[in-house]
């Protein structure tokens, strides 16, 4: 796994699309609980939910994650924040943003692990990727143009990709890339858990919705 080329690609392309990195059993059985848990729920985003769900933390502090993150920011790193995406049909995408706009990390001090429960592809709202967008810096009034719905042509001038994902993939977000989330237009509800890890030492924003705290992850 620790090949100097993923290393790489992740700081050329500002994120890695690791497939296979459970087994699809490994996901299935171990967080099926999340699943009824969110049924019950009337949220379609719990934040931090790893403070409260033993299911999320122990994927959150999974040894597999914590050395691959760790190996990408060439550092000892802490747990940041925590979401766990529950989106049922016509749940409205998540626009573009650099995900540093809200943590104020600093370059390459953090990144975001997403992590589906199903597969995601355009028709249920999966990853779009703004390609080599994080090679500008933070870029603060394109983010708040994005979540304020406003018209950006400036994103027009990168290529995307949309990332579809089987049970079991990951992908490796840089917290400078641009990215977001489609619109999800099936019956069944789009299940994603997103962390965020942070290099040991580094500053962030606690965040007034998010109160972000660090969390020990051995």
């Amino acid at each position: 796994m620790e090949n100097e080329n993923l290393k790489k690609k992740f700081y050329q392309d500002g994120f890695i699309h690791f497939k296979s990195f459970f087994l699809k059993k490994e996901i299935k059985e171990q967080y099926a609980k999340l699943m009824k848990i969110s049924n019950k729920s009337n949220l379609n985003r719990m934040i931090n939910p790893h403070r409260e769900l033993k299911e999320i933390l122990n994927l959150y502090k999974n040894k597999k994650i914590v050395k691959f993150v760790e190996y990408l920011l060439k550092k000892e790193i802490s747990g940041l924040q925590s979401e766990f995406f529950i989106n049922p049909k016509g749940t409205i995408g998540h626009p573009p943003h650099q995900d540093d706009y809200f943590l104020k990390t600093g370059r390459n001090n953090s990144l975001n692990a997403w992590i589906p429960l199903v597969r995601t592809s355009n028709k249920n709202g999966t990853l779009k990727i703004y390609l080599k967008s994080h090679l500008g810096g933070l870029k603060t009034k394109l983010n708040n143009e994005s979540l304020n719905n406003k018209k950006i042509n400036l994103l027009k001038k990168y290529k995307t990709k949309i990332i579809s994902c089987n049970v079991g993939d990951i992908v490796f977000i840089s917290n400078q890339i641009f990215h977001g989330s489609g619109n999800n237009h099936l019956n069944k509800n789009r299940f994603v858990v997103a962390f965020g890890y942070i290099k040991k030492g580094s500053k962030f924003s606690r965040g007034k919705t998010a109160k972000r705290k660090l969390t020990k992850l051995n």
